[in-house]
């Protein structure tokens, strides 16, 4: 599942979120979960630490790509 603006997350990208704000791409899980695979849809989620020092594990769709990480 891309972001909200339909690019490919990668790690150390960073993503922002609309409440939680900016962070840092730290992990990829890659598992679409079970109601996901039986509609044909990706359910990406990223794990992301954010400015203020904590982590979430969040759906990709939910940021929007603030800076992609260096190659």
């Amino acid at each position: 599942m891309p972001y909200a603006g339909g690019e490919n997350p990668k790690v150390g990208d960073t993503p922002k979120h609309r409440s939680r704000g900016t962070g840092t791409i730290f992990e990829l899980d890659l598992q679409a979960d079970r109601a996901a695979k039986e509609q044909g849809v990706e359910n990406e989620k990223i794990k992301v630490k954010f400015e203020d020092g904590t982590s979430a594990t969040a759906f990709a769709r939910e940021f929007t790509l603030d800076k992609r990480a260096s190659e």
